[in-house]
């Protein structure tokens, strides 16, 4: 295959050719870390509207809210993290998406380590360990979104 015909199949100027693996990666990381933060803050906003309409019954011992103040904390964070994802997929205030991805892993590491949340056993540990190793990864995966070449 000429290296012509190779840059055409090319996505998002990846190619085998100079930093091909390192801008692979990179895009991996990328989508990695929008789906990261789309899932995560899908699933705060959900918590957040179940929680209004049923009561305020949502206790989430990770965050510093409770009762109805949780409930509206969760439903604009995750509206929040739905624009700054979408924002980012488009191009639009990309500097954005990496702020809120780095909120959501201080966010976890102050709520695993300086709250009243507690493991039930070593399994819940490993668990939250993985959890937060894979926000970081999307916090470094949102970083990606500055080497990226406008077209």
């Amino acid at each position: 295959m000429s290296r012509a015909a190779a840059a055409a199949l090319s996505y998002n100027n990846v190619s085998t050719f100079a930093g091909g693996y390192l801008r692979a990666l990179s895009l991996i990381l990328r989508l990695y870390s929008y789906a990261f933060e789309l899932v995560l803050s899908l699933i705060a906003l959900v918590l957040g509207i179940i929680g209004a309409t049923h009561g305020n019954g949502v206790s989430m011992e990770l965050l510093p809210w409770t009762g109805a103040s949780l409930t509206h904390w969760l439903t604009g964070l995750g509206l929040l993290g739905i624009v700054c994802t979408v924002f980012a997929v488009m191009g639009w205030l990309r500097f954005l998406f990496p702020l809120w991805a780095l909120f959501v892993v201080v966010m976890l590491f102050r709520g695993y380590m300086f709250s009243s949340y507690t493991f039930g056993n070593a399994a819940g540990f490993r668990q939250a360990l993985y959890f937060f190793g894979a926000a970081v990864l999307a916090f470094i995966g949102s970083l990606t979104l500055f080497g990226r070449k406008r077209s």
